[in-house]
């Protein structure tokens, strides 16, 4: 197991859910923010202005036996 040390701020005092997909990305549900992914070197972010998207209020994240990260918000997923 490798450890990864990092420095971000998040603008957010938590995150609402944090989940690792099989690619070992890291991927991270900001309230009123949207999404980030870490892929063990650079943050990538998904939210409302990006057109990425419905919704910046993230209820959940998660991902499926495919690989796929379903993201569900307040707008739907």
């Amino acid at each position: 197991m490798e450890v990864v040390s990092f420095s971000f701020r998040i603008l957010s005092s938590s995150a609402s859910y944090i989940t690792q997909d099989s690619l070992d990305n890291i991927w991270i549900g900001v309230p009123n923010s949207g999404v980030l992914k870490f892929d063990g070197s650079t943050f990538t972010s998904y939210n409302l202005i990006q057109k990425a998207m419905p919704s910046n209020f993230i209820y959940h994240v998660s991902t499926d036996v495919k690989n796929n990260v379903w993201i569900s918000t307040s707008e739907g997923s």
